[in-house]
């Protein structure tokens, strides 16, 4: 029988403004007897992953804003921008 269990974090504040980065991630997995004839592995993961995405309008050589296709909330970068993704998986073997 046995257990083992593994996780990472990172934080990062990013080199520009809002590019920012945080990542959870955790691992655990089970190996266990039941019996003389009877075995059980479980393992599961998690992740957790937060990215902020830089943005900007641009601007010309003279500091106005550029004209962008659908104005400033058509803009990509509008506001503040991010991608978040979260997610797991498990799994069950018996023998």
């Amino acid at each position: 029988a046995g257990l083992v269990v593994s996780g990472q974090f990172e934080s990062f504040r990013g080199w520009r403004e809002q590019s920012k980065r945080e990542v959870w991630q955790i691992f655990a997995k089970l190996d266990a007897d039941l019996g003389d004839r009877t075995r059980l592995v479980a393992m599961g993961q998690y992740l957790d992953r937060f990215y902020e995405l830089p943005n900007g309008i641009p601007l010309d050589r003279n500091g106005n804003l550029v004209d962008v296709a659908g104005g400033r909330r058509g803009f990509i970068g509008y506001l503040e921008p991010f991608n978040r993704s979260r997610g797991g998986f498990g799994a069950l073997r018996l023998e």
